[in-house]
């Protein structure tokens, strides 16, 4: 398997049970499990913003890359 893609496989991995914990947390709350859209809103403007504003400079380092970009 190509390196870079067996990078990207970690990554989709990771963001996939970040994302999976975060469901089942806001799942156990009873205002969010009743407000799915509320809920579903609150995750995207979340990830939206790590991933525009909360980043290092210079990008994360991907799983298994030694650049550091």
């Amino acid at each position: 398997m190509d390196k870079n893609l067996a990078n990207l496989s970690l990554e989709l991995a990771a963001v996939t049970l970040v994302g999976v914990a975060l469901a089942k947390v806001t799942q156990g709350i009873p205002y969010f499990n009743e407000n799915k859209t509320v809920t579903r809103t609150g995750l995207y403007v979340l990830g939206f913003a790590v991933a525009a504003y909360l980043r290092p400079q210079g990008g994360y380092k991907l799983l298994g890359d030694g650049s550091g970009a």
